[in-house]
């Protein structure tokens, strides 16, 4: 006290204004003028106000590694990523922050309010009504109509972005509205860290189960039980796997709301749902939610648990029909979507018994709310106790889509313009982590046009490259004469079927090498299709050509052809594509020929190949044809390599489980590492070790097929664990090395020596 009185005025009167910090670290948070600072990683910081409650995130209270200075009336928090400094004082929390960034050794100063006019796009609701990215404004293609103005996403080439938190929703902070959370995301140019950091705090990407993965076959025809037994046969027949197929609103009377089963198209549906377990084949039902049928028995058991008045809801749906003469509500009454609550009555009552039958997953065709997908999602998860799916639109704008896979685009016009769009929402969708699942061949005819068989061949490629090729059209009396609403590949000659069979198995064979991705969607927040940026963010030209071709994982590059043939020959000639080859050498999938990239391309196909290429270096796990996913194990497995240009090291981690259960949430799984070592003089060595893991029905023992593509020079000799391979274990043909391996367990590490 004594030593203070001492003190000049002027001294103490500094030590008050600056030598008092006015903040408090508490773990990860730090509280600073009413808010509290939370640093989630190096690249994402959540401020909120101190006195508004957390959202439903996660807080991760891991340990960061930051620094907190304040300087005046200024706080500063360093990462190894950003800085972030906030403005003590009144106003608007987003007006007083700014941070600073380096991104390719260049340094970054924002004010986090500005508007972001370099963000790489988000997520549409559907393509109902679309042509492309024309939307109109009926189902008339005459109809007035606008150019869609595609929502803001996570990602943005400015290398940074604020999502805020309004009615407990994260939206972009360029969304109208003050809010009392902030995320801050910053992360320069590396994407995949801001999708992980996102999925970290927002909740990962659901595993797909296997066989959503495969092949679909849907149409809203009048088709019956024998029909669909017919037309898989016929699948079986022409070696087309699929695996799933969708009855749209086949499998019910009552119209648009109906819920109860067409008896006359399936007489019986126990016998038909084992049939479909019996054969491989997952089956999901469409309905319309928002309303029940007046005469229908189980009406009334729902809206008492649902606590609404059946007299009071045919009074008020009967004056709607009055105003409106909507024919799908005449015979039926409608509360609408907007209670989330009505859900599980609903589900309850109609859907639960139709999956103790053996039905699989749940098309809601309605309007969506995330509260709505996530109550579908949820109590489809928990009733079944395996992975589920809902097939559903997208909400518009929504960062939580990701949560609740799958998002179908929609009735969308058939035209190369809308197939051009689907590439373009697929890798808009990897900017949230959003799967899209495509009408295949399109959804309906705008204007009258020929049956365009080049155009299904072309749509079918591009959906084999995609998570979910599901075959799909709309149908009616006269819809359903034409061909171009037809979705089954034989249907429309042997060009067409030829084509669509080498696609469709292709999508097959890549399975190890697709559901391995699924599982990094799972961990990492980045699915199986994503944008080239994300691997080449310095070069101007993966954004640039980002609506035109995309990543399949990092080793797969995909351009699928979304124009007629130049020639005018249709079936007959070749359709051409400008394709951006990045660094590196990358072999054509189909003819074997080398690019050497950085280049731009034209590649020139017939219409049963399209530009796909592998880069070098790369492994890819495949598997031989199948009926289906799982119709067996996978107790050979083929191993793609394809040799680099000069000494390489690559590794691919090989993922599997059950393919269907909830089991991976509890370590059921296993992991298999394969090595490709090249040197420069030509000698490689491939390596499988031994399984990490396991899960209930895995395989203990398999064979290998290695398959080395661009051997330029016949082996002197080939080695498998120091025993020399036979001559007649192996070949080369067309510079291209099979080599055949006696069955191995799992557990054993399998070296092969190429010299």
């Amino acid at each position: 006290m004594d030593m203070i009185k001492k003190m000049p005025l002027y001294v103490i009167i500094v030590i008050m204004i600056f030598g008092c910090d006015e903040y408090t670290i508490t773990n990860n948070e730090i509280k600073f003028d009413n808010h509290t600072f939370t640093v989630l990683s190096a690249g994402l910081i959540c401020v909120r106000a101190s006195d508004a409650d957390k959202g439903n995130y996660n807080y991760n209270e891991d340990h960061v590694v930051f620094d907190v200075n304040q300087s005046n009336e200024i706080l500063t928090i360093s990462t190894a990523k950003y800085q972030l400094s906030y403005q003590k004082g009144e106003g608007r929390t987003k007006d007083k922050i700014t941070i600073e960034f380096k991104k390719n050794d260049t340094l970054f100063r924002a004010n986090i309010h500005q508007v972001d006019t370099l963000n790489l796009g988000g997520l549409i609701r559907s393509v109902d009504k679309f042509d492309g990215k024309i939307e109109y404004e009926d189902y008339d293609i005459n109809s007035l109509s606008k150019e869609v103005d595609i929502p803001k996403g996570l990602l943005s080439k400015q290398g940074w972005t604020v999502l805020k938190v309004i009615d407990n929703a994260l939206i972009h902070n360029d969304v109208e509205g003050d809010s009392e959370e902030l995320f801050i995301f910053c992360y320069g140019d590396d994407y995949k860290k801001a999708l992980s950091d996102f999925t970290q705090l927002n909740g990962n990407i659901p595993l797909l189960p296997k066989w959503a993965l495969g092949n679909w076959f849907s149409r809203y025809q009048p088709l019956a039980a024998q029909d669909y037994k017919d037309i898989v046969a016929r699948f079986r027949k022409e070696k087309i796997p699929i695996d799933v197929i969708v009855p749209d609103m086949n499998w019910h009377i009552d119209g648009w709301f109906g819920t109860r089963y067409d008896s006359v198209k399936f007489p019986d549906m126990n016998n038909f749902l084992n049939w479909t377990n019996q054969n491989g084949l997952h089956v999901g039902f469409n309905h319309h939610p928002g309303a029940v049928i007046r005469d229908d028995i189980k009406a009334k058991d729902f809206l008492k648990r649902a606590n609404m008045d059946y007299d009071s809801l045919f009074v008020a749906t009967e004056k709607q029909y009055q105003e409106s003469k909507w024919e799908f509500i005449k015979n039926a009454l409608f509360y609408g979507e907007g209670n989330s609550n009505d859900i599980e009555p609903f589900f309850d009552v109609f859907l639960k018994p139709m999956m103790d039958q053996g039905l699989d997953f749940h098309w809601v065709d309605g309007s969506p709310s995330i509260k709505n997908l996530k109550e579908y999602y949820t109590l489809t998860e928990q009733h079944s106790n395996k992975r589920a799916i809902v097939l559903t639109r997208q909400v518009a704008g929504s960062f939580d889509n990701h949560k609740y896979p799958i998002g179908f685009s929609g009735d969308s016009y058939i035209s190369w313009e809308s197939l051009k769009f689907n590439t373009e929402l697929t890798v808009k969708g990897s900017n949230l982590g959003v799967y899209w699942s495509h009408d295949i061949g399109g959804h309906m005819e705008g204007r009258k046009m020929a049956s365009d068989s080049e155009l299904f061949s072309r749509w079918i490629q591009s959906g084999v490259m995609s998570p979910f090729n599901r075959l799909h059209a709309t149908g009616g009396v006269e819809w359903d004469r034409r061909l171009v609403h037809n979705r089954k590949p034989w249907d429309w000659g042997a060009k067409v079927l030829s084509s669509a069979r080498k696609a469709i198995q292709l999508k097959y064979q890549l399975m190890p090498y697709t559901y391995s991705l699924n599982r990094k969607a799972f961990d990492e927040g980045l699915i199986m299709c994503y944008g080239m940026y994300f691997d080449y963010p310095n070069s101007p030209k993966a954004y640039e050509y980002s609506n035109e071709q995309y990543l399949y994982g990092s080793s797969i590059l995909c351009a699928p052809i979304t124009d007629a043939a130049v020639d005018g020959k249709g079936m007959e000639g070749k359709a051409s594509k400008k394709v951006w080859i990045p660094e590196g050498l990358w072999y054509d999938y189909f003819s074997g020929e080398k690019v050497q990239g950085p280049m731009e391309i034209v590649v020139s196909k017939s219409i049963d190949e399209f530009p796909l290429f592998v880069k070098e270096g790369s492994i890819i796990p495949m598997v031989e044809y199948m009926d289906y996913t799982d119709q067996k194990p996978l107790n050979k497995l083929i191993i793609a390599c394809y040799q680099p240009s000069k000494t390489a090291n690559s590794s691919f981690k090989l993922y599997e489980d059950d393919g269907k259960t909830l089991d991976y949430k509890n370590e059921k799984f296993r992991w298999t590492t394969i090595d490709y070592n090249f040197t420069q003089e030509g000698g490689a060595t491939i390596v499988i070790h031994p399984v990490i893991g396991g899960f209930d029905g895995a395989v203990v023992e398999r064979n290998y097929q290695i398959i080395v593509k661009g051997v330029m020079s016949v082996p002197s000799k080939i080695v498998i664990n120091d025993t020399e391979v036979k001559k007649e274990k192996w070949t080369l043909k067309n510079n291209i090395l099979t080599i055949d391996t006696d069955v191995f367990s799992t557990q054993e590490r399998v070296e092969i020596n190429i010299e």
